[in-house]
């Protein structure tokens, strides 16, 4: 088999890998193993050669673009989920928050896990007043 044609699956790997695996940082062994395998397209390179430019082309990528990989999602992801697109929204209690004040709600369809100070009971209605990730901190709405 070509080198070119195994560096290329093995950029298709690591790519496939990097959606498993958290903290954006395999996707620049992916580049490295794009670059070898588009190298070697045109100069037949010894191996220790193809491993040295894959290292060092995927450590100078991770070194150089990491950071603004990591700012360009944040931000998009920061759009996404705001915080205050859940603030003040409406929730319907599916399991009790009682004893440990862990349950879960539903909001536009979806379960989430809650957290609360109030004693929630199936089918109460609540309101979100924050959201630390995936868990909202509901209160029981004062309907006096």
């Amino acid at each position: 088999m070509d080198d070119s044609l195994i560096w290329f699956i093995v950029c298709v790997a690591l790519i496939a890998l990097e959606m498993f695996m958290p903290g954006v940082i395999v996707i620049f062994f992916a580049f490295g193993a794009l670059i070898i395998s588009i190298l070697e397209l045109f100069v037949d390179l010894p191996f220790v050669w193809e491993a040295s430019v894959f290292a060092i082309s995927s450590i100078l990528s991770l070194g150089v673009l990491r950071n603004k990989f990591k700012e360009a999602l944040q931000s998009k992801k920061n759009n996404l989920l705001r915080h205050d697109d859940y603030v003040g929204k409406k929730v319907i209690v599916v399991e009790d928050l009682i004893d440990s004040n862990i349950g879960k709600v539903e909001l536009h369809g979806t379960n989430w896990k809650a957290i609360s100070e109030d004693e929630l009971k199936v089918g109460d209605e609540a309101i979100v007043i924050e959201r630390d990730n995936i868990t909202l901190k509901v209160a029981k709405i004062d309907f006096n």
